[in-house]
């Protein structure tokens, strides 16, 4: 769920998905980037029939089962309204991006991190300081070929079996990226 609060008024969802509904895998509006150094098959399986947080679907990063391992030398992201990214109104503040995930990736050397762009393009990473809840619980080894300039990056990594939520302050990432102060008011804007 992405929300923020408009006019004055509550938190105003402007994106949520549930996986529930919608044609795997990517439901028209989810899409995936695949940046350079990858060098795997690409192993996002979009929404699948698996056990979920709640429902039974979920969007999933794997081989083709439930429960199959993700290919080496990867390097990717999936994102919510890849093609238009997700306006946020003028004026809105409070902007959090909430989600419930799980992983199963090797420690240290495998991982997930967060990153948002505000043109499609160019994506910049979110820091830990705008993370709360389930936050990065290591960093990336030297091991992965992707990159080297992404060793030591924060990652989430090693396996957690029970779906935990993360919540990120999007105000504070927008703010970061642009160097402002007023967060992602404005603005449109693809995380991923």
């Amino acid at each position: 769920v992405l929300s923020g609060v408009v006019g004055g008024s509550g938190a105003t969802v402007l994106y949520s998905k549930d996986f529930e509904t919608g044609t795997p895998p990517y439901d028209n509006d989810w899409g995936e980037k695949v940046f350079t150094g990858d060098t795997a098959p690409v192993t996002w399986r979009g929404i699948q029939t698996c056990t979920a947080n709640s429902g039974a679907r979920i969007f999933r990063f794997g081989g083709t089962g439930c429960t199959t391992n993700y290919d080496s030398n990867e390097f990717e992201l999936a994102e919510p309204q890849t093609t238009t990214g997700i306006y946020v109104p003028a004026g809105a503040t409070n902007v959090r991006l909430s989600f419930f995930h799980r992983r199963q990736f090797q420690a240290g050397r495998d991982g997930g991190s967060l990153w948002m762009s505000l043109d499609g393009s160019n994506y910049s990473f979110v820091n830990a300081s705008a993370i709360s809840g389930t936050t990065y619980n290591g960093v990336l080894g030297n091991t992965c070929p992707v990159d080297a300039g992404l060793v030591g990056l924060p990652i989430f990594t090693s396996t957690a079996t029970s779906f935990s939520q993360t919540t990120v302050d999007l105000d504070a990432v927008c703010d970061s990226i642009t160097g402002g102060s007023t967060g992602c008011a404005g603005l449109t804007i693809w995380p991923g």
